[in-house]
């Protein structure tokens, strides 16, 4: 099974249909505090334009439900991807397939069968604060997760063109996620977007 790929922090149609074009499998888009956080109306125009077969996913941290909600029937995005502490009360109130992010402790670990989640995106205790500059955490944690839940792992923080094969070789994630890593100050590298990709259908062919 191909490895999914996942851009997050989409902010121009520029950049995302470039993604769509390469065959990424999900586009991100922050509604939360970030340094990429996008309008839902900015985020409406450029969903609109996109082929149905991409995922669009919203990225929340800790805001309100409907808030939530509002922002995914106005923007038509098909997954919620949670970033904060949102418990499992909070997680059913979506009502909508949802990324449960955890941080790579065990509290955290130990908490995921508690979540029926579309994906367990693990990152870097770094990663969750506002700014989300991918961090690189120790991946052989992931060994420590059940098997069911590994089959549903989406691997971020940190990754790049140069360490993403590493990453998947260690982990096998479902779905890898990457944003700063496809960026050169702060904003979306189209450079940077394509070798990443090309990395990882290269490795999956050979």
């Amino acid at each position: 099974m191909s490895t999914l790929i996942k851009v997050c922090g989409i902010r121009d149609l520029k950049t995302a249909r470039f993604c769509s074009e390469l065959g990424v499998d999900a586009l991100g888009f922050v509604f939360c505090k970030s340094i990429r956080k996008i309008t839902p109306e900015e985020a409406k125009s450029i969903i609109t334009s996109l082929p149905k077969n991409i995922l669009k996913i919203g990225v929340f941290m800790d805001n309100a439900i409907e808030e939530v909600r509002q922002i995914r029937d106005f923007c038509g995005l098909d997954v919620i991807q949670l970033h904060g502490d949102e418990d499992i009360d909070y997680c059913k109130q979506i009502k909508s397939p949802y990324i449960k992010a955890f941080k790579t402790n065990k509290q955290d670990f130990d908490s995921m069968k508690q979540y029926d989640c579309f994906g367990y995106l693990v990152d870097s205790p770094k990663d969750f604060t506002g700014d989300m500059i991918g961090k690189v955490f120790d991946w052989t944690v992931i060994k420590n997760v059940s098997e069911d839940i590994r089959n549903r792992i989406i691997l971020a923080g940190g990754l790049n063109s140069s360490n993403v094969v590493e990453g998947i070789k260690a982990v096998t994630p479902f779905m890898v996620d990457v944003s700063s890593g496809v960026e050169t100050n702060r904003v979306k590298d189209l450079d940077k977007i394509e070798t990443f990709i090309r990395k990882v259908r290269d490795f999956e062919e050979n």
